[in-house]
């Protein structure tokens, strides 16, 4: 039962970072000017492919980042 805690705590704390990401005003302005490209400009692709890292140093299986990348995007479309 531990188990599907932590790993749902993993998912949704890495989803989170992601959209806390992409609200932060420094970022939007570094991503217009130097890092104007997939997938630093889609939340979708950078969630997917940055929780893919993450995930696999918190030793949860990857295949979750699929999840995190669709917790992101509807969480970041209810904030704006």
């Amino acid at each position: 039962m531990e188990t599907i805690y932590d790993t749902s705590l993993g998912i949704l704390s890495t989803s989170l970072l992601f959209v806390g990401l992409f609200m932060f005003e420094p970022y939007n302005k570094l991503t217009e000017k130097y890092l104007n490209w997939k997938p630093f400009n889609c939340l979708f692709c950078m969630t997917f492919w940055g929780s893919i890292l993450v995930l696999m140093y918190l030793g949860i299986t990857p295949l979750y980042a699929i999840l995190c990348a669709f917790i992101a995007e509807f969480t970041f479309r209810k904030l704006i």
